[in-house]
């Protein structure tokens, strides 16, 4: 496709041009960049495959949080193409409807920064460092009772994001 064709179909949403960058140059896989790439250009319309939101989907669907037919999409998605990424997004698409949050929907970008912020939030709260010295910042953050966090993101979330294994 031309440069004009491929900026159509990344405008309208079109999936399939994940698929079409991530092999555009070689046979190697450019999966994540491909993403990535599509994310940054048109965020409302492209999420970023990223093994953190994924691990917290996964253990999203052992707790049952999926419907049935999303439940089986979850089986191809770490495999690349076009359908993977297809079913990723569905899966994406249901946990925005399923926690509430299409209603403050502006992005795939910032649902993936939501995300990315409470897990982010609970491991630094949460990892024992080998260092003797700790940063101003998590200092300043122990200071915060688990509910204030818990209000800071989503008390559901935290809670599945307590029990993920890192």
């Amino acid at each position: 496709a031309t440069n004009k064709g491929l900026d159509k179909l990344l405008l309208e949403g079109d999936l399939s041009i994940i698929t079409n960058i991530a092999y555009a140059t070689s046979k190697r896989d450019n999966f994540s960049f491909a993403t990535k790439y599509c994310a940054l250009l048109v965020p409302d319309k492209y999420p970023i495959y990223d093994n953190l939101v994924w691990k917290f989907f996964c253990h999203l669907n052992k707790l049952g949080f999926f419907d049935k037919a999303t439940k089986k999409k979850f089986t191809n998605v770490n495999k690349n193409g076009s359908k993977a990424y297809n079913n990723y997004v569905d899966i994406y698409n249901e946990f925005i409807d399923k926690s509430g949050m299409r209603p403050f929907f502006q992005s795939y970008r910032k649902v993936d920064e939501y995300i990315w912020g409470a897990i982010k939030i609970y491991l630094l709260l949460n990892t024992q460092s080998n260092h003797t010295t700790t940063s101003p910042a998590k200092e300043w953050l122990k200071q915060f009772s688990a509910a204030t966090l818990a209000s800071l993101t989503s008390t559901a979330i935290w809670h599945i994001i307590s029990q993920i294994k890192f």
